[in-house]
């Protein structure tokens, strides 16, 4: 796991990536905005983001004679390679 949150930081601290698919309001109007159009949708109040449980994300097979992150770790209860993963969604 802590491989995975390495990669993940790692990528999404690319200027390319940071610039596109990470935002965070910090503007006191904007954030009331997002408040209210979730509250329109949702009917839920005081709302600026949601985490959605958790997800297995299918992967690549790693490879197997790995010492430190052998292949059988990665195969899930349905029997196929994934990781285990939290999405956050505003």
């Amino acid at each position: 796991m802590n491989r995975a949150i390495k990669e993940v930081t790692e990528a999404l601290n690319q200027p390319q990536i940071l610039a596109t698919k990470v935002s965070f309001l910090r503007d006191p109007e904007e954030q009331d905005v997002l408040r209210r159009r979730f509250y329109s949708i949702h009917n839920f109040a005081g709302i600026l983001g949601i985490i959605d449980c958790t997800t297995h994300e299918a992967i690549v097979s790693p490879r197997n004679n790995d010492p430190l992150y052998p292949e059988h770790v990665y195969v899930n209860r349905k029997n196929y390679h994934s990781l285990n993963v939290q999405l956050v969604s505003t």
